[in-house]
């Protein structure tokens, strides 16, 4: 089992009311740009809220090795340009008329968006899929 399939019985309907938002976790990739649309349309329906996150690791002492720079210069630098696309989706979903907000979160994609969903009282968590099954998962 890889680290982003979760083991253990399916978990019940998510409830999504006007009181109860919408998390959208997104890479920036094509894979969350149908995810970030039925989001968007999600919300629309529900009158929910969305919130936009995405998720970044900060550098690693490793990384910073062969680099000239320092650890907090690199995090600002992944920070603003993180925050670049957040502010592009941030600004599609304001035109399509719902209510948004956008997160900047460091560390594994995985633990925080869960973390943030239970913290925040999200009534669904919207991910991306790149669709690939069987062998071709193993491959890659």
């Amino acid at each position: 089992m890889t680290s982003t399939q979760f083991a253990g019985p399916p978990a019940p309907p998510a409830t999504v009311t006007a009181t109860t938002p919408i998390l959208f976790g997104t890479d920036f990739s094509p894979a969350s740009d149908a995810a970030f649309r039925k989001a968007v349309e999600m919300a629309r329906k529900e009158g929910a809220e969305l919130v936009i996150a995405h998720v970044y690791e900060p550098p690693s002492a490793a990384s910073l090795e062969t680099v000239k720079f320092s650890a907090e210069e690199m995090e600002q630098s992944t920070r603003a340009g993180a925050q670049k696309q957040l502010d592009a989706l941030l600004a599609e979903a304001k035109a399509a008329g719902i209510k948004v907000r956008g997160v900047l979160l460091p560390g594994n994609a995985s633990e925080q968006l869960v973390s943030f969903a239970r913290e925040n009282g999200a009534g669904l968590l919207v991910v991306g899929t790149h669709g690939r099954t069987g062998l071709s998962k193993l491959f890659t």
